[in-house]
């Protein structure tokens, strides 16, 4: 690929107007200048547990589905092409267990730009199944213990009789060979009474944490303003070390009308990214209100500043080949778009993932071509969405668009020391209810890790 940009650049450079030809035999038009300078090689790369993944077919179009390169990936697991901005790229069965055969996955990033580095990943790998003990926490009202780290947690009841409380984790990716921990005991409403952190710690069959000590959890408030269009507010308090979320603890903020109040018994722990992720539902949208910055005691937000337009019913436009719905109330401007939708026809299903920049109430979906399999979706196929996003973030589409596929949850989007995003989704239940039966590689991380978290941490008080 190296010597076919140099080549294209060369044909460039000695003043031939005419299209040249891909090594696959194509026509390519000749680049043209981008921001008054020539555009430059867009990469794509895909890994899996760690792994690059050659062979995966990648396709690269212009905004108008012209294709620019039908290629694989190379033994890095980097495919590329020189392409101008607007463009789309698209990886077929990059690295799910479901493709190939007569079911794919497909990832589609619209709205390229010249220079992108592109990434899918997953971060699969063997996991290790790790016996973690902790010491006795005595305080009166312990009725069980949380034992939480980046990859996995669990809440276990108390053993009694003055038996130190231990848990099995699966520790995999990041942990699998050093790990942070963060055990709480809990009261019977879920909230923390005490807790400790123990980072970096090497992972074995066993994992003796019993000589830490307890400190007492911090009251954390919470306060929403003008947000009288919903009733009440879930809270997804998070703590981020530099291996991703080591804890998420959860509550609900209520009232008889804005404001809403609530409380969170916190552990911030030294160093810790303190992120607040507080949802509420409007309709058949979910909003989230996503925070973060160094620890602070107290927390309000203006609810109704941060929302995005509210938006129902997306459906898929055979003829203009477009993805779209409608909004029905305004709101801030959101900065990029994301769908989650099924087809299927008789000896093909798959499931497209597209990411975008926001243009209004719709997603454009390239033409592909047809040597692996025809994914052109026709009035005849039958289509079911599992999920539309939009999103306002810092630094906008641009900030997220390499990593968009790639990562566990928004959080990862919380970029600097402190900052703010707005998250809106629709059909949240309906992708909750999905999720066990998809491969998490078939719906993109950074709405699965919404949902994954909700589910996974059972301790929500009201």
């Amino acid at each position: 690929m190296r010597k076919l940009a140099c080549l294209v650049l060369l044909v460039a450079a000695c003043g031939d107007d005419g299209p040249v030809r891909h090594l696959d035999g194509g026509p390519v038009d000749s680049p043209k200048e981008v921001d008054g300078s020539l555009p430059t090689a867009v990469t794509l790369t895909v890994t899996s547990g760690g792994s690059p993944q050659s062979g995966i077919k990648v396709y690269f179009q212009g905004s108008d589905s012209s294709l620019i390169s039908n290629t694989m990936t190379d033994s890095n697991g980097v495919a590329s092409a020189i392409m101008p901005n607007g463009g789309f790229v698209t990886a077929i069965d990059p690295t799910s267990a479901l493709g190939g055969g007569a079911f794919h996955a497909i990832y589609t990033f619209a709205g390229v730009k010249s220079g992108d580095q592109l990434l899918i990943k997953d971060d699969f790998s063997s996991s290790v199944d790790v016996t973690v003990t902790a010491p006795v926490d005595a305080t009166a009202g312990v009725t069980s213990y949380l034992f939480s780290t980046p990859c996995d947690n669990t809440t276990v009841v108390a053993p009694g009789s003055a038996a130190q409380p231990q848990a099995t984790l699966s520790l995999d990716g990041p942990c699998a060979t050093m790990s942070d921990f963060l055990i709480a005991s809990l009261d019977d409403g879920g909230q923390v009474l005490n807790w400790f952190y123990a980072p970096n710690k090497a992972v074995a069959a066993a994992v003796d944490l019993t000589a830490s000590t307890y400190a007492a959890a911090t009251p954390k408030s919470y306060t929403f303003t003008n947000a009288s269009a919903f009733g009440s507010f879930n809270i997804d308090q998070l703590f981020v070390s530099s291996k991703g979320r080591v804890v998420t603890l959860s509550g609900g903020a209520f009232g008889k009308g804005s404001p809403y109040t609530g409380s969170i018994n916190a552990t911030p722990f030294t160093a810790a990214l303190d992120v607040v992720d507080a949802s509420a539902s409007a309709g058949a949208t979910e909003h989230h209100l996503l925070d973060w910055g160094p620890f602070s005691s107290t927390y309000t937000t203006d609810v109704g500043a941060r929302l995005l337009p509210e938006f129902d019913l997306p459906a898929v436009d055979t003829t203009a080949h477009t993805v779209g719905w409608t909004e029905s109330a305004p709101g801030v401007t959101p900065d990029f778009a994301l769908t989650v939708l099924s087809a299927q026809r008789t000896g093909l299903g798959f499931i497209w993932n597209i990411a975008a920049p926001y243009s209004g109430a719709t997603i454009a979906m390239p033409t592909l071509p047809t040597d692996v399999a025809d994914f052109t979706i026709t009035a005849a196929d039958s289509t079911e969405f599992f999920g539309v996003a939009l999103g306002k973030v810092p630094g906008g589409y641009d900030a997220v668009r390499a990593n968009i596929f790639s990562v566990s949850g928004p959080e990862a989007f919380a970029v600097g020391a402190s900052g703010s995003m707005t998250i809106e989704v629709w059909n949240m239940p309906r992708l909750a209810r999905e999720l066990p039966r998809l491969s998490r590689l078939d719906v993109p991380g950074f709405v699965s890790g919404i949902i994954q978290d909700r589910s996974r941490h059972s301790h929500w008080r009201k």
